[in-house]
């Protein structure tokens, strides 16, 4: 069978799964099926795809059925898109922030780029995310491959807000000479992510050489 006839065949089944999901109340009844696909294919939760006169991160999908037709609609408006191969996985140094906190906080942190997810704008690396040997969760992330320093600037910031301030009693990293006051992570003037205390800017350590 050509590709041609393969795509013809992907959009007939996609009407019937919107049809279906519609008839079933997964979906607004008045949806264009063109503008579903295209919005599922940038990456729109398809509870906003599909209910968009509810507008909720919840779904109305109620049986196993239902929920793979969803997957399947998913499918379906990406697959164009789809990679042959992924891109190669990101370049940050993110073993520079785990050494900082092995030797200040005596936790072991490792992180793991386990997939590459593409849509139709763009794509990025779900990052599964270990501590001390057990899970934590995981999280989206799509590096600068041109400026290695800011995109670890950016992972160190964001692993700080949504995990380590809260694994690590009190905060981390605090500063050594202001201590109970917090550092951020940023880039300094030489292009190099750091460690800033919040309380002196110009105070300061490059990441991974804290603790040293």
């Amino acid at each position: 069978m050509s590709r041609g006839v393969d795509n013809v065949a992907a959009v007939l089944d996609g009407r019937v799964i919107l049809a279906e999901l519609q008839k079933a109340g997964c979906a607004d009844g008045d949806l264009d099926y063109e503008a579903v696909v295209a919005e599922l294919a940038k990456g729109t939760l398809p509870s906003w795809v599909l209910l968009p006169s509810r507008r909720t991160t919840g779904s109305r999908v109620v049986s196993r059925r239902q929920r793979k037709l969803v997957d399947e609609l998913v499918r379906i408006a990406r697959a164009p898109y789809l990679l042959d191969e992924p891109p190669p996985p990101p370049s940050v140094p993110w073993q520079r922030l785990a050494r900082d906190l092995q030797r200040t906080a005596g936790r072991t942190l490792d992180l793991v780029f386990a997939r590459w997810e593409q849509f139709s704008e763009g794509g990025y690396w779900v990052c599964e995310i270990t501590m001390d040997g057990g899970v934590r969760g995981s999280f989206d992330f799509t590096d600068d491959d041109d400026d290695p320093e800011s995109s670890l600037a950016a992972l160190a910031d964001y692993l700080c807000e949504g995990w380590l301030h809260e694994e690590v009693w009190g905060g981390w990293p605090m500063c050594v000479r202001h201590p109970g006051r917090p550092m951020w992570a940023t880039v300094n003037g030489a292009g190099l992510a750091v460690w800033r205390c919040e309380a002196d800017p110009s105070d300061e350590a490059v990441i991974g050489s804290v603790g040293e």
